[in-house]
């Protein structure tokens, strides 16, 4: 056989796997934006308010964000007040919608959440609602960016400024 046949051979399969390359290649990344919504991740907080002395919560909040665009936030530690140390265990439902903002950034636009407390939590309403008023900025709706600063951190912040370093746990 004559082996310039062979040569055009490779060259034509060659130029047939470029397209397909390419169009694979977008077919991925548009899964992989696709599944960038989903995340779970811990964080911890204090927050002190206006009565500096007693007025505090010291809570580990675990976010889930899960593929069918529905999360949770668990809120859960202990909040010091005028009615002492008290345990405090929020659980907050809520349904969200996901813009990739870049390859390492996006913007979670939370909505519809409502919250309800455990049985052994015995903290003051007020606390923890002023907890998620400031995680919102005083605004209805809950729109966190999250920043991915390395494989297994987030930077979490709200529309006006950064909220949590978060470990990712999956």
């Amino acid at each position: 056989m004559n082996m310039s046949y062979f040569k055009s051979w490779k060259w034509c399969f060659l130029g047939l796997l470029i397209p397909f390359f390419f169009v694979g290649k977008y077919i991925v990344s548009l899964w992989f934006l696709n599944t960038q919504g989903p995340m779970q991740c811990t964080a911890q907080s204090v927050m002190t308010f206006e009565e500096k002395v007693t007025d505090n919560l010291n809570v580990n909040i675990h976010f889930g964000f899960a593929r069918n665009g529905r999360g949770t936030i668990v809120v859960e530690g202990y909040s010091h007040s005028q009615m002492g140390w008290k345990y405090m265990q929020r659980f907050v439902n809520f349904d969200y919608e996901v813009k990739s903002l870049s390859n390492v950034e996006w913007e979670y636009n939370v909505k519809n959440w409502s919250s309800h407390s455990s049985p052994l939590d015995a903290t003051p309403d007020f606390l923890f609602e002023y907890f998620m008023n400031e995680m919102a900025g005083n605004y209805p709706d809950l729109r966190i960016q999250a920043k991915q600063l390395n494989s297994s951190t987030v930077l979490l912040s709200s529309m006006h400024s950064p909220l949590f370093i978060c470990s990712l746990t999956q």
